[in-house]
């Protein structure tokens, strides 16, 4: 790989993943097998679905981006060691290299020439493919940056045309939901609630409608907010594998992971547990009777200094 894989796909290290995308799709155009036959092509081709893998990827993006800035730690203090060492020692490893160079002048003459013989014949290939007349033409970094963005724009358009073509989600289907939630797992029966859990989505695999899934997974997003974040709870890591693959059921119905995710944030939105009105109401109400007797209080004490003032004034 050369330098990075940002440098791979031409964007910067905090380039979104709409911004990775986007890039990824302009220049795959360009490299693609069913595109250009070149194997350099085909080599360029395997690079940008790596940088693609790897950057689309949270955890994989953060380990690239540690291993570039440790590069550059090791760079930086390479070059303080090279400068801290003097003229002194570059002269001695001057005197040292110059026997290796005349016992070795013909073998490294002629890896020179290899060398020099790959590298005319790759900047030959890579010209062929830069050509007009070639399957594909070079577009400059400003054409590429108008595509992107013109691809950013699209794939943008393609998830609002998705979400809105979806059905919206049924108030019937969250209604049952949530009172099999209150059934099954708001006593906190882990082992009831799993089943019927995994009893939901057997039935749903048969059924295969919008509601049926929208249930499974409003009641799997509804247990998963009560009790998914305590560990120690028997069946809690079911749930958190069921929140953390709801958007998977999906996929078979909307390719956009942003329509997907505009559907659950609905879902879930809608099952989240509600304030307790009445503790709110109490709350307010004793605010409000702090508030004002402590007007009161100080109010009184006010005009209690105000009368002691007037009366020292008199005498």
């Amino acid at each position: 790989m050369r330098g990075s894989y940002y440098d791979l796909l031409r964007v910067s290290s905090t380039a979104s993943r709409e911004e990775i995308k986007a890039r990824y799709l302009v220049l795959m155009r360009r490299y693609h097998p069913d595109v250009n036959q070149s194997p350099l092509a085909h080599a360029r081709a395997a690079e940008l679905n790596e940088a693609f893998r790897i950057l689309m990827d949270g955890d994989l993006r953060a380990g690239h981006d540690a291993e570039l800035a440790q590069r550059r730690r090791d760079v930086v203090t390479a070059r303080a060691v090279s400068l801290s060492r003097g003229s002194r020692s570059r002269a001695l490893v001057v005197r040292r290299r110059r026997p290796l160079l005349r016992r070795y002048g013909a073998q490294l003459a002629l890896a020179v020439v290899l060398a020099a013989t790959i590298v005319a014949g790759w900047e030959i290939e890579r010209r062929l493919l830069l050509r007009p007349d070639a399957a594909f033409s070079a577009v400059s970094i400003d054409n590429d940056n108008s595509e992107a963005k013109q691809a950013i724009a699209a794939l943008k358009a393609a998830s609002v045309r998705e979400a809105e073509a979806m059905p919206p989600v049924s108030s019937t289907a969250i209604m049952g939901a949530m009172d099999a939630f209150r059934r099954m797992a708001a006593d906190g029966d882990m082992v009831k609630a799993r089943a019927f859990s995994e009893r939901c989505h057997t039935q749903r695999a048969d059924i295969d409608t919008w509601d049926a899934l929208d249930l499974c997974v409003a009641f799997d997003q509804a247990v998963f907010m009560r009790y998914g974040k305590d560990l120690s709870v028997p069946a809690a890591n079911y749930f958190v594998d069921r929140h953390d693959d709801a958007a998977h059921l999906y996929m078979s119905r909307i390719p956009s992971m942003d329509a997907i995710g505009m559907r659950l944030d609905q879902i879930r939105g809608r099952v989240a547990p509600k304030p307790d009105q009445k503790l709110q109401a109490r709350t307010a109400q004793a605010l409000h009777r702090i508030a004002k007797y402590g007007w009161k209080f100080a109010r009184s004490i006010f005009i209690e200094d105000n009368e002691r003032g007037s009366r020292s004034h008199d005498f």
